[in-house]
């Protein structure tokens, strides 16, 4: 409560602000919310929100900080070449193509090596590019910053111009030691067979513990073929059916493949067959015309993944070309 004293003019006026309790109004609480700003013209109330005054009130600037110098990333020197001796000529390897294929520069040019005894997965093989893609490094690995030293066999290039060699590295032949690690299968190519039974040795090392390529424990499932019949037989082993929903049944020689459709299953002891030529039945090759009757034609049995699950090596000769 606001009052004033009476006095003279010339005297001093003194106000006196007197607190009185809120008195409620009949039915009405006792005590009511504080508003400070309550009966004040909008101009003095503080604002709902203080942030809007920033932009009408000056503030000052922030002091700028120093921004520091980006640390620059060290640049490796380059990896030394490695050197290659092809039959006494030095070269310098220039790039792994897969992993039984690289090429080389030498003085008259530059010349592509075909590793003898192994045929390791390729990117245009069915279901099997990851696989290759992993042979591939498996083989620069091996290589590491070499040297190599080429040997030749009893036929120094094949068909295409590519030089056909063994590898080695220090005392290691990479064909076995690739092989070893399960990401080659053997291809024997006669006459060309000085190290084959070291490569097959290793192969069977391989497929024996299911690395790499392999998974030959991991389905119980036979895999034969009556190359003249034309017909290919898949037997479940096992006591389940199994699902070959996607799986790839591959002709090595001519690179043919089957797809199997999706809801394949074989149930236990049962057969399976996919046929071609004049033979008939439900799961049929594309080609009219699939299995070398005249030279060796392997086949496998790959998962998705185109690991391999079955293989069938043709017995007939130990000769296949690729």
């Amino acid at each position: 409560m606001l009052t004033a004293c009476d006095g003279r003019p010339d005297e001093t006026v003194v106000l006196r602000l007197t607190a009185r309790a809120a008195t409620a109004a009949p039915g009405q609480p006792t005590s009511a919310a504080y508003t400070p700003d309550a009966g004040w013209p909008a101009t003095l109330r503080e604002p709902a929100n203080p942030s809007a005054i920033s932009a009408a009130s000056p503030r000052p600037s922030p002091i700028p900080t120093a921004t520091p110098a980006a640390t620059p990333t060290p640049t490796p020197p380059p990896a030394p070449p490695v050197t290659v001796d092809v039959d006494g000529v030095s070269g310098r390897l220039l790039a792994v193509i897969d992993g039984d294929t690289f090429t080389v520069r030498i003085p008259s040019g530059e010349v592509t090596v075909r590793i003898l005894g192994i045929d390791a997965p390729e990117f245009d093989d069915a279901g099997q590019r990851g696989l290759a893609e992993r042979a591939r490094t498996a083989l620069r690995d091996l290589i590491d910053s070499g040297p190599l030293r080429l040997a030749a066999d009893t036929e120094p290039a094949d068909d295409g111009g590519r030089l056909l060699r063994h590898a080695y590295r220090g005392g290691r032949l990479l064909a076995a030691e690739l092989a070893r690690q399960g990401w080659a299968r053997a291809l024997p190519v006669s006459p060309n067979l000085a190290e084959q039974e070291a490569i097959d040795a290793a192969v069977a090392e391989a497929r024996a513990a299911n690395r790499g390529i392999w998974a030959l424990a991991a389905a119980g499932v036979t895999l034969t073929i009556d190359k003249v019949r034309e017909v290919a037989m898949l037997t479940n082993t096992g006591s389940a059916p199994l699902d070959i929903s996607g799986w790839w049944l591959v002709s090595l020689r001519g690179k043919q493949g089957y797809h199997f459709p999706p809801g394949t299953t074989i149930a236990p002891g049962a057969n399976l067959t996919v046929v071609s030529g004049q033979a008939s039945g439900k799961h049929r090759f594309q080609q009219r015309n699939v299995w070398n009757n005249s030279d060796p034609d392997p086949a496998e049995l790959r998962r998705p993944d185109g690991r391999i699950v079955a293989a069938w090596d043709d017995p007939e000769s130990r000769t296949i070309g690729r």
